[in-house]
């Protein structure tokens, strides 16, 4: 005789249920409030970083990754976070210094792939317009 075991429902299948029930019941009723509040507070986030300061810090760690880049491939190490920042502020010079943009060049030279493509696409636009 084969007995056959009941599955244990995870905790989120159990919370998934619970949320669906919530949903679809009165939203009058202080127990879905309760529900519906401590679900919200679950989805925030705990910390927000400042936005400025993650602005600069990013601006820093590109820069700082173009300057590894110089020292040669003894030093550097490839950050697609870091190049796609760098990539995605070539034209402004306030976030790409003077002093950087000829190694930038260097940098975007060994392009490949997708952002080869997309960069050379940019710099189209930028000229047709």
């Amino acid at each position: 005789m084969e007995r056959k075991r009941k599955r244990k429902e995870s905790a989120r299948e159990k919370y998934a249920k619970t949320a669906r029930t919530a949903r679809n019941t009165d939203p009058d009723d202080e127990k879905n409030l309760v529900f519906l509040e401590n679900e919200e507070k679950a989805r925030k986030p705990k910390h927000e970083p400042e936005r400025k300061k993650q602005k600069r810090d990013d601006q820093q760690a590109a820069l700082d990754y173009l300057d590894t880049f110089r020292g040669g491939e003894l030093t550097f190490k490839f950050n697609k976070r870091h190049q796609t920042y760098l990539l995605s502020h070539i034209y402004f010079p306030n976030v790409l210094p003077d002093s950087h943009f000829p190694l930038f060049l260097k940098y975007i030279f060994g392009l490949k792939g997708a952002a080869r493509m997309r960069s050379l696409q940019e710099a189209s636009d930028i000229i047709s317009d």
